[in-house]
């Protein structure tokens, strides 16, 4: 009996880390398609109708340690790298010098649901841009 409980904790103990692992999985590349200021959403999909592609929404790419985020409206040459820590289920980004020239204080990605969501603030104001898997 003593065993079977050492397994079961153990059992318990791998899915519970897979779940955690599978919640906060920030890998991969995600598109942008709605944003909010705190007051209004913008829906992409819905704004642009049948003219809204993926490929010409804006990403945000983790890879090699590192977050790449192509804001919608831009080229492909304004691509920001930034450098992150985690701190619980959030990436805390370091604030890049020509952002907080911006006003920009604080930059974090955080899940809400399925959405990952990047969280600007600027002043008393945060900016959400949600992001989802590539469809």
């Amino acid at each position: 009996m003593k065993r079977f409980t050492v397994l079961a904790v153990a059992v318990f103990v791998v899915f519970a880390m897979v779940g955690m692992a599978a919640a906060t999985d920030f890998t991969g590349r995600w598109t942008n398609y709605k944003m909010s200021d705190g007051t209004e959403v913008l829906d992409f999909e819905e704004l642009f109708g049948d003219d809204f592609s993926e490929e010409n929404m804006g990403y945000v790419e983790f890879r090699d340690g590192k977050i790449y985020v192509l804001q919608t409206g831009r080229s492909a040459e304004d691509v920001q790298e930034m450098t992150y820590r985690a701190e619980g289920g959030k990436l805390i980004v370091d604030v890049p010098d020509d952002a907080k020239a911006q006003g920009v204080s604080a930059i974090e990605f955080y899940f809400e649901g399925n959405e990952l969501v990047y969280a600007a603030t600027m002043g008393d104001n945060t900016f959400k841009f949600y992001y989802r898997r590539p469809q």
